[in-house]
C-alpha cells in the first residue's frame, strides 16, 4: 500500500515541481530585457522553501485523503469529486472571501485551515502592494502557527494512508466464514411438461420513447444511490447561501438582494458547479456497463442505442432540474429573512431557464458523445 501511494505521490510532486522550475528558468535564464528591475538574484532556497511550505502540504494531504476515500468506498467518482469540491469551496470562501466585517478569529482560523496557505500569504503580503523592491529584497517570515498547520496537513495525509493500509491488511487477515452444508431438501415432484407457446410470452422491440423512459428510470435509481450527489448538491446550496448573504459591490458596499441580482450573481457559479457535476456523472453513466462487465448482456437487449443514450441524458437532466429548483429556495429564503424585497421567479426563469438549461443540455450531450466516440 505504501509503495503504491509513494509512487503516485512522487509523480504528483514531479508535476507540481515543474512550476517553480519553469519560473526559475524564465526568471534567471530568459529574463525580460525591458524590465530588469523586476528580477532578483538567484537563490535556490527561494524556490525550495516555498515548494516545501506551500506546495508539498496540500499535495500530501490531497493524495492521502483521496487514497483513503478510494480504499474505504471503492468509488472513483468520490475521489474525482473531492479535489474539485474542495477547490470550488476554497476558491469562493477562503481565497477570495474577505468581508469587511469579518471576525479576526474567523480569519485566523481560515488561514490555518487552508491547505494551500494562499489566504495566509494574501493577508500578510499581497492585500497591500508594497512595491517590487520590497518583494525582491525582503524574505517571507513564517510564523509558528502557520508552519505547524503545514506540518499537520502532511501528517494527516500520511496518517490516512496508514489507516487505509491497516484497513486493507485487516481485510486480508480476516478468516473466511465456515460454509455450512445445506440441509437435504425434499425433492419436489416434477411439474407437468408444458410447451413454451402455452406461456403466451411475446418479444417486441420497444420504441424510442419507451426505451428511453426505461433507461431513464434505471439511471435515476442508480443516481439516487450515489453518495456524491448528497455531498455536491448541499455544497452548491451552502455556497449560494453564503454568496447571497454576503452581497457586496466592487467597493465592498452592501447592496440589497433582489431576484434579478440573485439570478445574475448566481448564474456563473451554479453553471460551473453543475457543469462539473454533470460531467463526472455522465462519464460514469456511459462507462458503467463496460466497467462492471455487464456490457455484453446490456447491449444485447432490444433497446435502441439512441434510447440508451437519450435515457442517460434525460436522467442527468432531471438531476440538473432538481438542483436548480432547490437552488431557487436559497435566494427566496435570504430575501424573506431580510424582509425588504419580495421574491419573484421571473428573473430566474429568464436567466437560469433560457440561458443555463440549454447550456447544461448541450454540455451533457457533448460529454456523452465524446466518451462514446473516444472511450
Amino acid at each position: 500500500m505504501w509503495g503504491k501511494f509513494l509512487a503516485a505521490l512522487a509523480s504528483c510532486l514531479a508535476a507540481v515541481a515543474f512550476l517553480p522550475l519553469c519560473t526559475g528558468i524564465f526568471s534567471h535564464l530568459l529574463p525580460d530585457p525591458g524590465q530588469p528591475d523586476i528580477y532578483g538574484p538567484l537563490h535556490v532556497l527561494s524556490y525550495i522553501r516555498p515548494f516545501l511550505v506551500f506546495l508539498l502540504p496540500p499535495v500530501v494531504f490531497m493524495a492521502g485523503t483521496s487514497f483513503a476515500i478510494g480504499r474505504f468506498t471503492g468509488r472513483p467518482i468520490l475521489v474525482f469529486l473531492l479535489p474539485i469540491s474542495l477547490f470550488l469551496f476554497f476558491n469562493q470562501f477562503v481565497w477570495h472571501w474577505f468581508p469587511p466585517n469579518a471576525d479576526p478569529a474567523v480569519s485566523a482560523a481560515l488561514r490555518l485551515l487552508d491547505p494551500s496557505g494562499f489566504r495566509w500569504l494574501k493577508e500578510n503580503w499581497l492585500l497591500v502592494d508594497r512595491g517590487i523592491a520590497f518583494y525582491n529584497t525582503r524574505p517571507i517570515a513564517y510564523d509558528a502557527p502557520f508552519l505547524l498547520s503545514r506540518a499537520a496537513f502532511c501528517l494527516l495525509g500520511l496518517l490516512l494512508v496508514d489507516v487505509s493500509r491497516r484497513h486493507f491488511t485487516g481485510r486480508l487477515r480476516r478468516p473466511a466464514r465456515a460454509v455450512r452444508e445445506p440441509e437435504a431438501a425434499a425433492v419436489a415432484a416434477p411439474a407437468a411438461a408444458k410447451s413454451l407457446a402455452s406461456l403466451g410470452m411475446i418479444a417486441r422491440t420497444p420504441g424510442f420513447l419507451q426505451g428511453m423512459l426505461a433507461v431513464a428510470r434505471f439511471e435515476l435509481e442508480e443516481l439516487r444511490s450515489q453518495p456524491g450527489l448528497y455531498i455536491f448538491i448541499p455544497a452548491i446550496l451552502l455556497f449560494l447561501l453564503i454568496l447571497f448573504r454576503e452581497n457586496y459591490d466592487d467597493q465592498l458596499t452592501p447592496i440589497l438582494l433582489t431576484s434579478g441580482n440573485a439570478a445574475t450573481k448566481g448564474f456563473m457559479p451554479i453553471t460551473l458547479w453543475l457543469g462539473l457535476l454533470l460531467m463526472f456523472y455522465t462519464v460514469e453513466s456511459v462507462e458503467r456497463e463496460r466497467s462492471t462487465s455487464v456490457a455484453p448482456v446490456y447491449y444485447a437487449t432490444p433497446v435502441r442505442t439512441s434510447s440508451v443514450l437519450a435515457g442517460k441524458w434525460a436522467a442527468h437532466g432531471v438531476v440538473a432540474l432538481v438542483t436548480l429548483a432547490a437552488s431557487l429556495l436559497v435566494p427566496a429564503f435570504v430575501m424573506a429573512s431580510e424582509g425588504r424585497v419580495g421574491f419573484s421567479p421571473g428573473p430566474f426563469l429568464l436567466v437560469w431557464g433560457l440561458l443555463l438549461i440549454p447550456t447544461l443540455a448541450l454540455w451533457t450531450a457533448f460529454i456523452a458523445a465524446v466518451v462514446s466516440l473516444t472511450r
